[in-house]
């Protein structure tokens, strides 16, 4: 499959979206999943349109249940589904957690972001919303050189029930060129366009202090981690993110083939190996020179891998990183062979795990 051809919709990629039979919207996470489920977390369910509703599609109202992006808002609509969708709760022999991964046969419509993208540039009638993606986007593929087929929307975008009075546009890059390509150009064209800024003043405060209090970071930490991160900026006022996701090709994990037994929490210091899969989902730092600060020592360890998109892309090639997590045994099941990482993003860290550069905590 070559970037730009269009994939067969039983292909789930990071962030696609699923749409069940009972009309509630799920958001996929990674590219690895059971033969018959697809590994995803709910965010928005159909109501009945009221004053309050914010979400839309015709005369139906939809409440977003997620209430933010953390494992633990995932972890509250869990709750929410063993009421509701029992089913759709899956303890996964291999991971050996609880998650919810929708069954393949209760999905009722697959939205692919790279088709929305393709929509609405073909479309002579846009809404403000989309008439700035489009323009987003244009900026950033003429400057990257980036086919503009590489793209993709996700959120209420994609399922189509945004507002263009308050919607953010969420944009997906697809491939590891190119998404390490943008990555890098970013500053640049932050500077080169005045449409374009990254977050600052309120807002950026607003975001500091959102994430010290959902991740439990000192704000000063907070900040350091807001501004160092550049994948959230501003087009014409409106906020917009931008998520790195792996075509099929460049996965190389296969479902079933590891296996991860639970070994407690941890917090190490080691020195950043490999970065190259830091900006995807999830984020993997191989890591060297590792050193127990809290928990049994484990000198095996050889990478940090998070689940939480906060994490991603924050630390380089040779810079030191203080890690606190989930520790787990990977085993590889068809080479027999087993080695050590942390697991940041676990339902049993409840949001107090971390990955930070170690200078920022002196």
């Amino acid at each position: 499959m070559t970037l730009g051809s269009s994939r067969v919709k039983s292909c789930f990629r990071d962030r696609d979206y699923l749409m069940d039979e009972e009309g509630m919207f799920f958001c996929v996470i990674g590219n690895v999943h059971p033969p018959d489920r697809v590994i995803s977390y709910l965010k928005y369910v159909p109501e009945r349109i009221s004053e309050s509703t914010k979400w839309k599609k015709g005369d139906i109202g939809y409440n977003r249940i997620l209430p933010y992006y953390s494992t633990v808002g995932v972890l509250s609509t869990q709750e929410y589904l063993s009421r509701r969708k029992p089913e759709y709760l899956y303890r996964d022999p291999f991971m050996n957690i609880l998650i919810t991964a929708v069954p393949i046969k209760s999905i009722k419509v697959h939205f692919l972001p790279e088709e929305r993208v393709r929509q609405m540039f073909s479309s002579e009638r846009r809404d403000p919303l989309e008439e700035e993606t489009v323009e987003l986007i244009s900026i950033l593929s003429k400057e990257c050189r980036i086919p503009k087929e590489s793209f993709g929307v996700t959120g209420s975008l994609l399922i189509g029930i945004h507002d263009p009075g308050f919607s953010d546009i969420d944009l997906i890059i697809y491939g590891r060129e190119n998404s390490s390509k943008l990555m890098k150009e970013l500053p640049r064209i932050y500077e080169s366009y005045e449409e374009l800024e990254t977050l600052s003043g309120e807002i950026l405060q607003r975001r500091i202090e959102e994430v010290s209090r959902i991740y439990f970071l000192e704000p000063k930490v907070a900040a350091k981690l807001c501004r160092r991160k550049k994948d959230r900026g501003l087009f014409r006022g409106r906020q917009f993110s931008i998520h790195p996701v792996k075509t099929e090709e460049e996965v190389e994990e296969k479902y079933g083939l590891r296996k991860y037994e639970f070994m407690g929490m941890i917090t190490i210091c080691g020195t950043v190996e490999n970065c190259r899969d830091s900006i995807f989902m999830p984020s993997k730092y191989s890591v060297k020179d590792v050193r127990t600060l809290e928990g049994k020592a484990r000198p095996e360890i050889k990478e940090v891998v998070s689940y939480e998109g906060l994490y991603s892309g924050i630390a380089e090639e040779g810079e030191e990183i203080v890690a606190r997590g989930k520790l787990e045994l990977v085993e590889n099941i068809e080479e027999g062979s087993t080695f050590f990482r942390v697991l940041v993003g676990s339902f049993e860290a409840r949001g107090r795990d971390f990955i930070l550069p170690k200078s920022w905590l002196r």
